[in-house]
């Protein structure tokens, strides 16, 4: 696969894993028209798509930053990245239950997943690239004997 096909498969991946984030907004605010199993079923389900969708996209390695944290590795997680924006998904589902007007409650769901596609995305085009990175390389610490 060239470098520009590369490219399209990465953005092909990260526009779908953002669009099931926004409908993990949605099925969260929407819980309680659905019941508590169809929400869970389709929540697991989007968590899930996003864990596929995101399959052979590479989190960017700073090398210099690689070497100087300890705790580097988990930040380049896809699985962390799945579960913590559908776990910010959830949110709507606190905030729509407020609403009592069902062309308002239909309103908020279609905003909260707008939004969280828009952030979703924003943060998968700003850190990750469809070119597979180098493994950070650890700088062993030095003992100072005294």
């Amino acid at each position: 696969m060239d470098g520009m096909e590369r490219e399209k498969v990465w953005h092909v991946r990260i526009a779908v894993a953002a669009a099931l984030v926004g409908c993990a907004g949605v099925v969260s605010g929407l819980r309680h028209e659905l019941g508590l199993g169809w929400a869970v079923g389709l929540l697991t389900a989007c968590l899930l798509g996003v864990a596929l969708a995101l399959r052979d996209v590479h989190h960017r390695v700073d090398q210099e930053e690689a070497g100087r944290q300890v705790f580097y590795a988990g930040r380049g997680s896809t699985a962390w990245f799945a579960v913590v924006m559908v776990g910010v998904a959830i949110v709507p589902g606190m905030v729509i239950p407020l609403l009592a007007d069902g062309a308002a409650t239909a309103l908020g769901v279609g905003l909260f997943a707008a939004v969280l596609t828009a952030a979703a995305h924003g943060v998968l085009a700003a850190t990750t690239t469809g070119e597979p990175q180098p493994e950070p390389v650890p700088v062993p610490l030095r003992r100072e004997d005294g």
